[in-house]
């Protein structure tokens, strides 16, 4: 059983750099490129939908090296290459300082790839509880706007109405989040879209990771039952 919806964050750059002797931004930049061998594991494996988070706060998307290492990542998505079809790619969260306009995050870009085949989303500098928050206010201004009363609003208040209004509301529910890194704690990666998902941790950091870690991510998923929260 493959999920269909995974969902991956990288983290343990850092660490890495520090253990391997050399500079965060060298590791940093050798984890975006990462990103395009993940897409390749999970379209190999039958994943439809795929969302990777970098978790490197040391490093800053205005460092040079780092926008150079990001857009070499983008070029791919954009124009696109042979082994992997992108339906879909979407920027979420900040993606300004990457020269990229603000694409109504989770939501397609005109100026991005639109077809068939997998579907990515990249998350940069992304806060879940604040989209949770600024989806509410999305709604009520819109109600507002509409001559809606308070009241009406509540009355017909409810998750599917609410995810409408949400940056994320046009993505798939995550089946599997992978997480990577030394560190065994998950950051605030999609919480509305990730409540229902299957977690894997792993101690291997994000530069080191390979095919063989993900197949084994994937075996262990195929052996659980899942609840749904239940």
């Amino acid at each position: 059983m493959t999920p269909a919806h995974v969902g991956v964050i990288l983290g343990g750059t850092a660490l890495w750099a520090q253990s391997n002797g050399t500079l965060t931004l060298e590791a940093y930049s050798r984890v975006c490129a990462k990103q395009i061998e993940i897409v390749e594991w999970c379209w190999a494996a039958g994943v439809t939908e795929l969302t990777l988070q970098i978790l490197a706060p040391e490093v800053s998307l205005a460092e040079k090296q780092a926008v150079v290492a990001w857009e070499q990542v983008l070029d791919h998505f954009r124009l696109g290459w042979p082994t992997v079809p992108v339906a879909s790619f979407n920027l979420i969260g900040g993606n300004e300082a990457l020269g990229y306009s603000a694409t109504n995050s989770g939501r397609r870009a005109d100026d991005l790839r639109d077809g068939p085949g997998l579907i990515v989303n990249l998350i940069l500098e992304y806060e879940g509880l604040q989209e949770i928050v600024n989806g509410v206010r999305r709604m009520l201004a819109t109600a507002r706007a509409a001559g809606t009363s308070l009241a009406e609003v509540v009355a017909d208040l409810d998750s599917a109405n609410l995810e409408k209004f949400l940056d994320t509301g046009s993505l798939a529910p995550i089946d599997f989040v992978i997480r990577a890194s030394a560190v065994a704690f998950v950051p605030e990666f999609l919480p509305w879209k990730s409540v229902y998902a299957e977690f894997y941790l792993t101690s291997v950091p994000a530069p080191e990771l390979s095919y063989a870690d993900f197949r084994t991510a994937f075996d262990d998923y195929s052996h659980r039952k899942r609840r749904f929260g239940r």
